[in-house]
């Protein structure tokens, strides 16, 4: 970093170093003092977020060993952003030299400046674009438990309408339609994002499904795009019914395509998803003892999540959707890959029911998908007979 901004230099120490009167440290001190107070309220909201304590005992070391260095030049950097946060402050204090370091170690303990303010502030000056960076939200800005996920909800819902044109993966779904809970469903999904701009669609929705497993329904495809086919679905089943039976169109929200399912094909995808979560978690800040948890570094197939599970501990007349939920957020492509809830049991400390389940396995963002992709007509597929 090479503008002035990015290079905060002790002031030039006239004579010798050991020569000037200590008030004249002291006013150094309180300089580098002004600096530490300045970011006083991100290290405390970082220590209290990611649990790293004060670190006294590594202070003292620094102390003993800067006091037996007492001639050591003054370098231009306060931070260096490719430092660990230890590294920043050794070499904060290693390169200030000894009486001034003795004066800014007062007026620091006099002020009551912790270790961990000098930590660069540029992530929390730039816009959070990534589930790892949440923890930078100030909790005093929230009022409620679930003020914090629907932010990172938020985040996630304008990360993936910026930045994810469209992505394939494995989607593995579980649902209870009424009271019949079925079995999980794995189906290889292409995904193209709705794009708007100046309020029109210029990137319609668009999905397809080719059913995996189990037998029942491996072969079934099905394509949607928004605004085609008078807004129809293009579906035709696998396996032996798929010898006999005809490709259809029908409606999404029709009686036909409806049949086992808890939602119809136009409301598929991670970014209606998180929209539908927005939407739960909105109203879930009306049920009385709503609590909410985070879990970090949790897998999924390899993939590092955050996780968010929400408890509603009573039904509300409202019309509360379920009575907990867990989120699983990727940390890399900040959008939810995992999203499963529960029913209430059905006595108290009983087990408790799947209500919906669903899960992005392999997904791959921006994979350059075309119109041929959503095509009935590919050769790839098997809509029409060749």
């Amino acid at each position: 970093m090479s503008s002035h901004k990015a290079q905060t230099r002790m002031p030039p120490v006239k004579g010798r170093a050991n020569t000037l009167p200590l008030g004249e440290y002291t006013a150094i001190g309180q300089k580098y003092t002004a600096i530490g107070q300045k970011y006083t309220a991100i290290g405390q909201i970082r220590s209290a977020q990611t649990g790293v304590n004060h670190p006294h005992p590594f202070l003292g070391a620094l102390i003993r060993r800067k006091l037996d260095q007492p001639k050591i030049p003054v370098v231009s950097h306060l931070c260096d952003s490719d430092m660990g946060r230890t590294e920043q402050i050794w070499k904060l204090f290693m390169t200030i030299p000894r009486r001034q370091f003795c004066a800014l170690l007062g007026s620091i303990a006099a002020t009551g400046s912790s270790i961990p303010l000098f930590a660069e502030d540029r992530e929390f000056a730039e816009p959070v674009h990534r589930v790892a960076n949440a923890t930078s939200v100030t909790p005093k800005q929230m009022t409620h438990p679930l003020d914090r996920a629907l932010e990172m909800a938020r985040d996630g819902l304008e990360s993936c309408r910026k930045q994810i044109d469209d992505y394939t993966a494995i989607l593995v779904k579980r649902e209870r339609v009424g009271s019949s809970l079925g079995g999980h469903e794995f189906m290889f999904a292409k995904v193209r994002n709705r794009k708007v701009h100046n309020g029109q669609i210029v990137q319609p929705l668009s999905v397809y499904l080719n059913f995996l497993k189990p037998s029942s329904v491996k072969g079934r495809e099905v394509i949607f795009v928004e605004n085609q086919n008078d807004g129809n679905i293009i579906a035709h089943e696998g396996g032996f019914k798929g010898k006999f039976l005809p490709t259809v169109s029908i409606p999404p929200d029709g009686m036909l395509a409806m049949r086992g399912q808890r939602y119809p094909m136009t409301e598929i995808g991670v970014e209606n998803l998180i929209v539908k979560l927005i939407e739960r978690g909105e109203q879930a800040k009306h049920t009385p003892g709503v609590k909410c948890e985070f879990r970090k570094n949790a897998k999924i197939k390899g993939r590092t999540c955050t996780v968010l599970h929400v408890t509603q501990p009573i039904k509300t007349p409202q019309g509360a959707e379920f009575h907990q939920a867990e989120v699983f957020m990727d940390d890399v492509v900040n959008v939810p890959i995992r999203y499963v809830a529960y029913d209430w049991p059905q006595k108290p400390g009983g087990p408790l029911n799947v209500l919906e389940e669903y899960t992005y396995l392999d997904i791959k963002v921006n994979v350059g998908l075309t119109d041929a992709d959503f095509n009935p007509h590919n050769d790839e597929y098997n809509f029409y007979s060749k």
